[in-house]
Order: structure tokens, then C-alpha cells, then sequence
């Protein structure tokens, strides 16, 4: 799940560390997850692929985390 730009974020291994970012179609993939047997499908679609937090939304539930 990104911070910042939404898509895939991955790397490159060659004798050097490439790291890259790939756009994708979001509906499509949000409808292949709604289709599967992943649990909470629905909510994980909307929440993480259409309207992703924001990096200040994930940021702050670090920070909460960090003192229990």
C-alpha cells in the first residue's frame, strides 16, 4: 500500500537496486478483489485501492501504535 503516488511500488534486482512504480487500472483491480475469497473483500477494495489513506492518515496510526 502506497504513501504518496497510488500504484505498484517494487524493485528491480541487478547488480544494482532499481526501485519503481507502476500505474494500473484501480476499478479493474478493485472488482477482481471484490470477486475473490479474500476476506472483507468489499471493504479492503475501497479502503486500499480506491481511496487509499493518506500518508498523514498513516503516518498518525504509526504514531498511535508506537506506545501500546
Amino acid at each position: 500500500m502506497p504513501l504518496g503516488e497510488p500504484g505498484a511500488y517494487w524493485l528491480l534486482l541487478e547488480p544494482d537496486v532499481h526501485l519503481r512504480h507502476s500505474c494500473y487500472d484501480f476499478a479493474k483491480t478493485a472488482q477482481r478483489i471484490r470477486v475473490s475469497n479474500y476476506p472483507e473483500a468489499e471493504d479492503f477494495a475501497v479502503r486500499n485501492v480506491l481511496q487509499p489513506p493518506s500518508e498523514k492518515q498513516i503516518l498518525e496510526s504509526f504514531r498511535k501504535a508506537e506506545f501500546k
